[in-house]
């Protein structure tokens, strides 16, 4: 492993999501009360070495951010180690994104921004479908970091 690049815990407290920087970007998931590992993520569709950003939803999801080179939110269903979807989110220079998070409301709406960069996203049959602008046409800025 080259190190530690995220970390989450689930809503309910019980499981802690690691992301580790190797070859390809992993994510093992451990149970809080007994200290096991439950599951390792690691997905041929998102070509970082590394998952920068992770959030888990309400109902048992893992979202993750990819890092360079390709920027790929994954959203996973991590009790069975499924991709449900995938959607790159860089734009078109391949600026860096920072964090990902699911709308604590709604776990189909889910953010991610980075520099000059604020997308979000409706997961509607397993695809990220692009949601309008939230911040109209103001000038893009470095969002390090968001909360819902």
């Amino acid at each position: 492993s080259g190190g530690i690049t995220a970390l989450a815990v689930s809503p309910n407290k019980r499981y802690v999501a690691v992301a580790e920087c190797g070859q390809r970007g992993m994510v093992s998931i451990y149970d809080w009360n007994t200290q096991k590992k439950r599951k390792v993520l690691t997905s041929t569709e998102c070509n970082s070495q590394e998952y920068v950003s992770m959030c888990f939803s309400n109902n048992k999801q893992l979202l993750t951010l990819g890092g360079s080179p390709d920027w790929t939110l994954v959203l996973w269903q991590w009790e069975k180690a499924k991709v449900v979807a995938t959607v790159k989110v860089s734009n078109t220079a391949g600026a860096p994104l920072s964090q990902c998070s699911f709308n604590p409301v709604d776990p189909s709406v889910v953010c991610a921004t980075g520099s000059g960069i604020f997308k979000a996203f409706r997961i509607i049959d397993s695809l990220f479908k692009p949601m309008p602008n939230l911040l109209g046409q103001m000038e893009p800025r470095n969002f390090t970091s968001h909360l819902w």
